[in-house]
C-alpha cells in the first residue's frame, strides 16, 4: 500500500504534505524504507504513488522545471497552477519513457504550495493543491483552504484521512501557536 496526502487548513493560509515510507516487492513484501515527499521548488512540495522509479524520476523532472534563474530574486516562486499546467506535459513524457513494468504500477503526483501574489486573509497567501495522475497526468487543481487530495493505494484509509484532518482542524490548538507569532504554525510541532 501506498499513499500521500496533500491538506490545506481551513484559513487557507498552510499546506501539509504526508506521505507513507513503504513499499512493496514483486513477492508481495513490503519494507518501510523509502520517503516520498520532498520539496521541488521554491515553497512547493512534491510527493509521489505508485511506481517509485517513476516517482523518483517525477521529482527530479519538476525540480528541473522549477529551477529558478541566478539573477532571480531569493523570495521567488511559481505559480502553482501555473507551474502544474506546464509541467504536466513533461510528466506524461516522462511517464511514457518508463519501462513498461513500472508503467504497469501506475504513477501518481501532488504538487502544494502557496500563490506567490494572490492574498486569502491580509498577508497570507491562497494555497493551492495539484494533482497528476497516470497516465494522462492532466492536473487537478485545488485552491483554498479546507481541502485534501490523496493519492495511491492508502489515499482512501480512514486513519490516514482522520490524522491529516486533525492536524489541519481549526478548533485541534496547533493554530493557538499563531497568534503574536507569524509562521508560527508551521513550527508547532
Amino acid at each position: 500500500m501506498t499513499w500521500a496526502i496533500g491538506a490545506t487548513n481551513q484559513l487557507g493560509a498552510y499546506g501539509v504534505v504526508v506521505s507513507d515510507i513503504q513499499v512493496t516487492f514483486k513477492d508481495g513484501s513490503t519494507a518501510d524504507i523509502v520517503r516520498k515527499a520532498y520539496p521541488v521548488g521554491p515553497y512547493l512540495i512534491g510527493a509521489f504513488a505508485g511506481s517509485v522509479y517513476i516517482g523518483f524520476e517525477l521529482l527530479t523532472s519538476i525540480s528541473q522545471f522549477l529551477r529558478l534563474p541566478p539573477d532571480a530574486p531569493s523570495n521567488a516562486c511559481w505559480v502553482p497552477a501555473i507551474a502544474a499546467d506546464k509541467w504536466a506535459p513533461i510528466a506524461k513524457q516522462v511517464y511514457e519513457n518508463a519501462p513498461a513494468e513500472e508503467r504497469a504500477l501506475e504513477a501518481q503526483f501532488l504538487l502544494v504550495g502557496p500563490h506567490p501574489t494572490e492574498d486569502g486573509m491580509p498577508g497570507r497567501a491562497i494555497p493551492y493543491i495539484c494533482k497528476f495522475s497516470s497516465p494522462t497526468f492532466k492536473p487537478q487543481i485545488t485552491r483554498n483552504g479546507d481541502s485534501a487530495i490523496s493519492i495511491g493505494s492508502g489515499a482512501t484509509v480512514p486513519k490516514y484521512i482522520e490524522a491529516v484532518s486533525d492536524a489541519l482542524d481549526i478548533n485541534n490548538g496547533m493554530l493557538q501557536a499563531e497568534i503574536g507569532n507569524t509562521g508560527g504554525w508551521a513550527k508547532q510541532a
